[in-house]
């Protein structure tokens, strides 16, 4: 049964099956019919916004683990604390022990990523044909400025955080 909206209620094209009622990859699943509008072809723009900021949020996320990742594997690359080993999943895990260890946060590492990449992405020694770094933290290392990166307090950390560097 075709999803209703009380009289009046702005409605718009349903962002999820494209206004089309079903969604064929989906055909396995009651029919195919969209979850959202329930086959209607239509949702209340209330429902629209929220699916596509629930998208949003989900890029950002997206993004967020990339610039992480990205962060750890050019902080750690050439780490001596670093051996080898069998899975891929036991070397992220021991790169995310690195970072507890060095008490750096998740979250320091993608704001001093996201900073390195802004500072140094019109820098020549960033466009070389060996340079294979994801992200700009050895260019930052080998300027001296990556304990700033990694070290700069957010502003609620501010008057929390002391003096000191690793790198």
């Amino acid at each position: 049964m075709a999803k209703t909206y009380p009289p009046g209620t702005d409605l718009t094209t349903c962002p999820k099956c494209r206004g089309y009622g079903v969604i064929v990859t989906k055909i396995h699943i009651n029919d195919g019919v969209c979850a959202m509008c329930e086959g209607s072809k239509l949702v209340s723009w209330e429902e629209r916004e929220a699916f596509y900021a629930g998208r949003d949020s989900a890029k950002d996320r997206q993004r967020w683990l990339r610039l992480r990742d990205s962060g750890l594997s050019d902080l750690y690359r050439e780490d001596p604390r670093l051996q080898e080993r069998k899975s891929r999943a036991e070397y992220v895990a021991t790169r995310k022990g690195l970072l507890v260890s060095d008490n750096i946060t998740e979250d320091a590492l993608v704001r001093a990523v996201e900073d390195a990449i802004e500072m140094y992405r019109n820098d020549p020694r960033g466009k070389t044909r060996d340079y294979d770094y994801l992200t700009y933290l050895p260019l930052a290392k080998q300027d001296g400025l990556l304990n700033w990166l990694l070290g700069r307090p957010t502003p609620e950390e501010e008057l929390m955080q002391g003096e000191g560097g690793l790198f």
